[in-house]
């Protein structure tokens, strides 16, 4: 979680608002390893609500971002990664 106190510092240094929003499960749209603790099932939904209140226009700078090395070997991990990269240029339904 290194990524997230550079960010807050960087953000307060240059007084820029910076909501952040944090899980565990990998941040990819279509995507969730089953885990004993987790969204799981759910995560594909919660990703969906994160990315779509990003899109909203309320924030001037989005960083979404995801590190799971154990996850790039699953089958669905490089499409549903290739398609978090496309979608967000429109809200998601």
């Amino acid at each position: 979680m290194s990524l997230i106190s550079v960010m807050g510092t960087t953000c307060r240094t240059h007084r820029i608002p910076s909501p952040q929003i944090t899980n565990h499960s990998t941040a990819l749209l279509d995507f969730f390893v089953q885990r004993e603790l987790g969204l799981n099932e759910r995560a594909p939904a919660c990703n969906r609500a994160v990315v779509s209140h990003a899109l909203t226009g309320q924030f001037d700078v989005v960083y979404i971002a995801t590190y799971r090395v154990s996850h790039a070997d699953h089958p669905h991990f490089d499409s549903s990664r290739r398609k978090t990269d496309r979608e967000p240029s429109s809200p998601l339904r």
